[in-house]
C-alpha cells in the first residue's frame, strides 16, 4: 500500500542560511514532504534560482520566498503590506492544515506569528529551529555555564545578541529618532492596524520577544550547535530539546591526499589599513607554514572572502597578496556552498563564525583551526565558548601555542549524543498528543 508522506513546513528568515542545509534536505525530502517558506533578506534573482534549482533536483517542489524587506533591508508600509498580501494569496496555495510539523526559527518577526497562530493546524507540532551558536555576548554565556540564572541573563539582552545597556550607549540622537519611528511602524501599523485589517488579530511582541526571540513556547527545540543546545537547555526541559547531528555527503577516505587549505575571512572593515590587512596575511602564511611542517604536501591557501565583502576591499587585498608577491595565496569563489567544497581541502582557516562549524560537519576528513588574533576583537576573550565542543581547534597565533579551552569550563557535561533529525522528526510527531492521523 502506498503511503503518504507526512508534510513538513522549514520557515527560515534567511535565506542563505539554506545553503549549510543543503544534505540535510536532502535526507529529510525522502521520507517527509517538504514545503519551505523563506524571505528576500539579500536575495537577488540568480539566488533565488540557485534555490529553486537545488529543492526542484531534490523533489523539493514548494519554496516560497515572502516580500518582507523594501530597499534597504527596510520596513516600510509598502513592504509590510505586500507580506500580508502574500501570505494571504500562498494560504490559498497551500493547505496550511495539512502540515505535520512546523520547523520555524523563532516567533519573533510578523510572518512568523501568522503562521504559527493563524495558519497551521492546532494539530501541527511546533519545532524551534536555532542554526547558529550562541548569540548573546561570550562573556555573558560563561556566566550561565558558571551558574548565573538564565531568565536573570535573559532580562538583561537585546534580541539574543546583545546586552542592553550597551546597545542604548552605541546610538546617537538620529539614530534613536529613526529608531523611534521604526518602532511605531512595526508596533503600531503593522502588529495592530494591518493585522487588525488582514487577520482580526494583533500580534503584538510576547513577554521576552524582543530580549530571546524565541519565547520558549515552541513543542521542542531543536539545535546544531552544543552551545545554542545547552543555551536552551535552560528554557527547556530535557525531553525536549536536543541537539541534531548535521547531515553530508562526505565520501572521503581517511587515506587522501589533499593539497590545499581553506581559508575563512571575515568582513573587512573599510578602514583597515594596508598595515593592519599585510599583517593578517603575513599571520595566516606563516600558520599555513606551520602546518606544513607536518603535512608536506600541503601547496596552496584558497582565500575565500565573505559573501558581503565590497568589491573595493577584495581589490585592495589581492593587491597587497600580488606586492607581497605570496603565490600559495590566491582568492576563491566566495559563493559556493561550504557543503559542496568541504572535501577539497586539508585544512580550514578562520576567525571565529558559525561558517568553521559548518566547514567541521561537512566533511569527515578536515581539520578547523580558529585563530585567536582573528577572534578575541569581535568576540573578547571567551571566544572560543560559542564552537565549545566541536572539534574546533584553537591557535593563539601570537604565543605561537595550541589552546585547549575546554578544560578551562568547569561544572559542564561536553559530551552529548546528537540526534538524526530525520528519525527524531517521525518520533515526535507520531508521539505528538498534538497530532493525529484520519
Amino acid at each position: 500500500m502506498y503511503n503518504v508522506k507526512q508534510k513538513i513546513l522549514l520557515c527560515i528568515q534567511n535565506p542563505f542560511a539554506m545553503d549549510n542545509l543543503f544534505s540535510q534536505l536532502e535526507v529529510l525530502t525522502k521520507n517527509f514532504d517538504i514545503t519551505i517558506i523563506s524571505t528576500n533578506y539579500l536575495l537577488d534573482e540568480n539566488s533565488k534560482n540557485k534555490y529553486i534549482e537545488f529543492m526542484s533536483s531534490i523533489n523539493l517542489k514548494n519554496i516560497y520566498f515572502i516580500p518582507f524587506y523594501g530597499s534597504k533591508l527596510k520596513r516600510g508600509i509598502k513592504s509590510m503590506l505586500a507580506t500580508h498580501s502574500f501570505l494571504l494569496k500562498l494560504n490559498k496555495t497551500i493547505n496550511f492544515e495539512e502540515f505535520s510539523a512546523c520547523i520555524i526559527e523563532n516567533d519573533f518577526y510578523i510572518w512568523q506569528r501568522i503562521i504559527l497562530e493563524k495558519l497551521i493546524s492546532k494539530k501541527c507540532v511546533q519545532v524551534g529551529l536555532d542554526l547558529d551558536g550562541v548569540t548573546m555576548p561570550l562573556d555573558t554565556f560563561r556566566n550561565l555555564l558558571e551558574g548565573e540564572d538564565v531568565w536573570q541573563i535573559i532580562k538583561k539582552l537585546h534580541k539574543r545578541r546583545e546586552l542592553i545597556t550597551t546597545r542604548n550607549k552605541k546610538k546617537n540622537i538620529a539614530e534613536s529618532i529613526t529608531d523611534v519611528f521604526d518602532r511605531i511602524k512595526d508596533n503600531i501599523i503593522d502588529r495592530k492596524i494591518l493585522s487588525l485589517i488582514f487577520y482580526k488579530k494583533k500580534f503584538n511582541y510576547k513577554p521576552f520577544n524582543l530580549n530571546l526571540l524565541d519565547t520558549g513556547s515552541f513543542d521542542y527545540k531543536i539545535s546544531f550547535f552544543f552551545s545554542s543546545y545547552y543555551f536552551w537547555s535552560k528554557i527547556y526541559n530535557k525531553k525536549n530539546n536536543f541537539l541534531i547531528e548535521l547531515k553530508n555527503k562526505c565520501n572521503c577516505k581517511k587515506d587522501i591526499i589533499k593539497n590545499k587549505v581553506l581559508y575563512i575571512s571575515p568582513i573587512l572593515k573599510d578602514n583597515l589599513n594596508y598595515s593592519i590587512i599585510s599583517n593578517k596575511i603575513d599571520n595566516l602564511v606563516s600558520f599555513f607554514n606551520k602546518l606544513k611542517i607536518r603535512n608536506l604536501h600541503l601547496q596552496k591557501i584558497d582565500f575565500r572572502f565573505h559573501p558581503m565583502q565590497d568589491g573595493k576591499m577584495i581589490k585592495f587585498v589581492n593587491k597587497i597578496i600580488s606586492e607581497k608577491n605570496i603565490k600559495i595565496l590566491k582568492s576563491t569563489n566566495s559563493s559556493e556552498s561550504l557543503n559542496d567544497i568541504a572535501c577539497n581541502y586539508h585544512s580550514v582557516i578562520g576567525g571565529l563564525s558559525g561558517a568553521l562549524f559548518y566547514l567541521k560537519n561537512s566533511c569527515n576528513n578536515i581539520n578547523v583551526y580558529c585563530l585567536k588574533s582573528l577572534s578575541i576583537d569581535s568576540f573578547g576573550k571567551n571566544y572560543f565558548l560559542k564552537l565549545i565542543n566541536e572539534k574546533i581547534i584553537h591557535y593563539n597565533d601570537k604565543e605561537k601555542i595550541f589552546e585547549d579551552y575546554e578544560n578551562l569550563i568547569k561544572n559542564i557535561i561536553l559530551k552529548k549524543e546528537k540526534e538524526d533529525l530525520n528519525n527524531l522528526l517521525k518520533v515526535l510527531i507520531n508521539n505528538s498528543t498534538k497530532y493525529t492521523t484520519n
